[in-house]
């Protein structure tokens, strides 16, 4: 049964609270954080509302290229990868992302879920693996790994164990690294990373 809840907003709110992000950080650049349709409340306008911003930050590479559509020339910074089938239809756009993502390769990105903190080179890691790009999936791996493992990043760790075993050819140790990844994710709640990994299976 639906909660009777409701939310509103004003967008001249949005721009006010983006002039006092760059106050308090002049030499700072800011992302707005536009994913899950902009928690609900309408990806396009919310992005014309933070267009002062110095680029989007997004889920998945649907919302960015409905931005892209809608003329946005912004830098965007995708915040979690590829992860479903449907994604390889846009294939054409991973050049260009991975372009966008390069420079950030050393950073961290907050994902707005319980538990997700992934790094933009994990990110970058499945973008390349897309593209059949495995020597630079695998160096971008251990970069997203040394990341996490100094932040105590185990959800990250436990993406890149699953990107790594699906670089993989089919083998009983293959199978097997899958298996442990779906078991650990569940224990944490990550039940999208365990059920990419039982999907894998041959």
């Amino acid at each position: 049964m639906p909660r009777p809840i409701r939310a509103s907003f004003r967008l001249s709110a949005l721009k006010h609270n983006l002039g006092v992000a760059r106050r308090h950080a002049p030499k700072s650049r800011v992302w707005a954080v536009v994913k899950a349709d902009a928690y609900g409340h309408g990806l396009a306008r919310v992005a014309q509302a933070l267009a002062a911003a110095d680029g989007y930050a997004l889920l998945d590479l649907n919302e960015a290229v409905r931005l892209r559509e809608a003329g946005s020339a912004k830098p965007m910074l995708l915040l979690q990868g590829i992860f479903q089938t449907a994604d390889l239809e846009l294939v054409e756009y991973a050049d260009t992302f991975i372009g966008l993502l390069s420079p950030h390769t050393g950073c961290i990105a907050t994902v707005g879920h319980v538990g997700e903190l992934g790094s933009v080179a994990e990110a970058s890691a499945r973008l390349h693996a897309l593209l059949g790009h495995v020597e630079q999936a695998s160096t971008l791996l251990d970069q997203a790994e040394k990341i996490a493992t100094g932040s105590g990043g185990a959800p990250t760790l436990l993406r890149c164990r699953l990107l790594r075993a699906q670089l993989r050819e089919p083998s009983a140790e293959r199978e097997r690294e899958l298996t442990e990844v779906a078991a650990e994710s569940e224990t944490l709640g990550m039940r999208g990373v365990a059920e990419r990994a039982r999907s894998t299976w041959p």
